[in-house]
Formats: C-alpha cells, structure tokens, sequence
C-alpha cells in the first residue's frame, strides 16, 4: 500500500510540475477515515479559504432537500409564489413572445429552467442602477426573467443561474439572509467553521489568490474575486461559498454517509441524498461543454451529476457531486463509501486540465486498492 501511495504522490507531483499548478489539494476518505492527504504546489500549513464557486450548489441543493422534509417547500410549488416576477417569464418563438410554461423548483434544481449565466442584459443594468450597485439577491433575480428564457422550463438542461434563484427562494421561505441561513442548518451543525459566504472580494477576504494559465503554458495570478458576486448585498446560491478543503469535505463525507456527519450530526434523511443523487432529467442530454458533466457517462440530479454509466476502475452508478470555477471538483461514491475532494484555485482549467478530474480519480482508486464493480 505504502507503494502504491508513492505512485498515486508521484503521479499527482509530476502533474503540478508539469502544469505549473500554485494549488492543488487532494484528500480522500473511505468510511469515514481519511486514507490520503495530498498537497502540492503549496504549503499544507497554510489553512486560507478559497473561492468555491459552483461547489455552492450541492450546499443550496442540501438547503433545498432540509426544507421540504420539514414540510416548507415543495419541489413542484412554482417558483412564482415566492418571486412574483416569475410568473411573467417568457420565451421567444419564431420571433414571436410567448408566456413561458412554468417554472417551478425542480425546474431550478436541474438546470432546466431555460436561465443561462447571461446577466448581461438590460432588465440587469438597470436594477444595478436603481439601486446604485446594491440590489439585493431577490432584485437581481426578478431581473433574470426580464429577458427571453433558453426554452420553456423542462425542456432542456442548460447550465445557468438557477441555483441563485434558489438562493432567493430560500431567503423568502425562511425570512433570513441565505449566509445566515446556510450558516445554521449546514455550516454550524457540521462544524464547517471556516465556511461562511463572500461578498465578492477575495482580497479584502483575505483568501486563497486565484491562478489562471497563459498561452504559453505559465500560470499567473489573476484578478482575486468572484465575479458571479453582483453586488455587496448579493449573496450567490449559485458561486458564493468561500471555504476550505477540510471543511467542504465535512459536508461530502456527510452525503456519503448518507446524510450523517462525522459528529454525529444527521444533515439529511438517507432517502433525501438519495434524491438528490437520483436522475432527474431522464433522457435530456446534459453533456453541453460543461467539462466535468463528462459527457454520456452523466446525468443530472439536483445540483449534481449523476453517474448512470460505471466506470471500469470502479466509479459505481450513483457516484455523484459537482465542482466550480476554479476546479475545486468532489464526488461521493455511496456504495464504496468513498469521497474525494480536489481544490484547485484555477480559473481557465477547462483549458488546460480537461479530464485531469477524472484521471486523478482513476488513479486513486487503482493506487489505493478501492473495490472495482
């Protein structure tokens, strides 16, 4: 095993060399019990939290799923009951506007809403305007449907902001600001106490400086901020969480074991990870260039891929998670009990570490002897 180990530390080296990577932060447990611990590019001291950017939407999703066990939401409730501007979405068909179809949550928690990540319109410049910078999460959502949707909702999977009308929901369900929200059912409960929500700035947050490659392959630090962050009052369901690796791992491990944390804490019922991990778009195609939807091996559930295709070094179906901006990526595999977090501080890894996901994930599980299917 300790062999194996090396192989698994000299393959995930040669990978930060070879990609002049400033961050990368790979853990995985097993059970429960850490089983490897990788830091490259970095010192492993250093405990600064970073931008998770889309890594948000699993915690929203789980925010979602506390709801409607408590009897609060419903994922067939429109969308409208509780951000009245939704009901006057519309869609553009052969040059002709149509009311849309309605939107209703489940239609938010698998990205097939017919919202995009084009906020630049407008209906948005406007709001920003009013409100001299601002506006809150709610304003700016109303804004979202000023403009054309993609397709009526349950049409299509498209990646888009969704999941910060999520953000708004929750807010208006529960009378309480999404980070505080976020903060008492997820982040206190899971002793995740180094999580909280940015405002935008990483600088003045002082996180964890973000990377992004040039053409000719060196890695420079860009702009520290998260873009997605609209306005100081704007707090994204969608991009905003700051965390760290071992924090956000507290929170996978706790859907890997089914909704119970290491410390006891039970966060969800079994049977609600086990919706959240379901296939909800039955046959639509969510392979639209995301790179870690990894194509046909993947549906979507709500607010993660869904494995529906094994692997043959062992990935199940049912494997599920998500990752952001940066490559900060996390999957949890119920049935061997294992997850894996990979934190990355990235911003065009698309570009340059395609596929590197999931390799590094083939490479845990044939290095550290994980059960094949």
């Amino acid at each position: 095993m300790d062999d194996k180990n090396n192989s698994l530390r000299g393959y995930l080296d040669n990978l930060v060399n070879n990609q002049n990577l400033n961050f990368l932060d790979v853990v995985v447990n097993r059970g429960g019990e850490r089983i490897f611990d990788y830091g490259g590019g970095f010192d492993k001291s250093d405990k600064k939290r970073y931008f998770f950017f889309s890594c948000t939407k699993p915690i929203v999703s789980a925010c979602v799923l506390k709801l409607v066990e408590e009897g609060k939401l419903c994922v067939e409730t429109p969308v409208s009951k509780y951000l009245p501007a939704f009901s006057d979405a519309f869609v553009i068909q052969n040059g002709v506007k149509r009311k849309a179809g309605e939107i209703k949550i489940k239609h938010l928690l698998t990205m097939t809403s017919g919202l995009s990540y084009d906020y630049d319109t407008e209906p948005f410049r406007e709001v920003l305007a009013a409100t001299g910078g601002k506006a809150s999460t709610a304003e700016i959502c109303n804004a979202f449907v000023k403009t054309p949707l993609l397709f009526n909702s349950g049409e299509r999977f498209y990646y888009g902001l969704s999941f910060d009308v999520l953000g708004a929901v929750i807010e208006k369900i529960t009378e309480t600001p999404l980070d505080e929200y976020v903060k008492k059912t997820i982040f206190e409960p899971l002793e995740m106490f180094d999580s909280g929500f940015t405002r935008g700035d990483g600088e003045a947050e002082n996180l964890k400086d973000l990377y992004a490659k040039t053409a000719d392959g060196k890695t420079v630090k860009v702009k520290n901020a998260n873009g997605l962050v609209f306005t100081p009052n704007y707090l994204s369901g969608g991009a905003g969480v700051v965390s760290t690796t071992e924090d956000y791992m507290k929170f996978a491990d706790c859907l890997t074991n089914g909704g119970v944390a290491a410390n006891g804490c039970r966060l969800l019922k079994e049977s609600s990870v086990k919706d959240m991990a379901k296939n909800h778009v039955g046959e639509i195609s969510v392979n639209n260039g995301f790179t870690c939807v990894q194509g046909d091996d993947y549906a979507y559930g709500y607010g993660v891929r869904t494995r529906i295709k094994p692997a043959k070094f062992g990935l199940p179906v049912g494997e599920f998670g998500w990752d952001g901006a940066a490559g900060a990526y996390f999957f949890c595999d119920l049935k061997n009990r294992v997850t894996v977090f990979v934190g990355m501080c990235l911003m065009n890894w698309p570009a340059t570490f395609k596929g590197e996901h999931l390799k590094i994930v083939e490479k845990i599980y044939d290095n550290l002897g994980i059960s094949k299917n």
